[in-house]
């Protein structure tokens, strides 16, 4: 969670970049939520001027399972966004994702959903393409994280859209 992906920890990526992307709410999901990973993140100063951080700590959780997302419903907005924390995108790459209203068939990577589609018992569907960004496993992957970041700042760049940091 605290590899670095060009010089920022994955989790406080993930946060923050969803934070540009316009989420002002984060609820950070954990089978088993330790208080070494909450001081970090309450404490870090990319993301002191960021969203509202909430944890759950929610035993098994597992996001295949309706009784899982149903434990924690009550803090779910009808829409969010799912953002694993070692998923290396941008807010552009969010903003694009379509609006599924049954659970993806893979969670490694992020997804926009309703409420709905997660609580109710229905089938995983397939969507159509994969999210943009790069799931961090290995050191390999945290090669790709980082071309990916710097190729897409220079197609931002190329087109001359004003960037933040990734």
């Amino acid at each position: 969670m605290f590899r670095e992906i060009s010089g920022v920890p994955l989790l406080f990526r993930a946060i923050a970049t969803a934070s540009r992307a316009g989420v002002d709410e984060v609820l950070l999901i954990f089978p088993g939520f330790p208080c070494e990973i909450v001081k970090p993140v309450r404490e870090s100063k990319i993301l002191s001027a960021g969203p509202l951080i909430e944890r759950v700590s929610e035993p098994g959780f597992c996001p295949n399972c309706s009784a899982a997302w149903q434990q924690i419903s009550v803090r779910l907005h009808d829409e969010f966004l799912w953002i694993p924390w070692n998923w290396v995108t941008n807010k552009n790459a969010l903003l694009r994702l379509p609006l599924l209203e049954q659970k993806p068939d893979s969670w490694s990577q992020a997804a926009r959903l309703r409420r709905k589609a997660v609580t109710n018992k229905n089938e995983p569907v397939g969507r159509a393409g994969k999210a943009e960004g790069v799931s961090v496993l290995s050191e390999d992957s945290v090669k790709a994280a980082e071309r990916w970041l710097a190729r897409q700042r220079s197609i931002a760049m190329g087109m001359g859209i004003g960037l933040e940091p990734e």
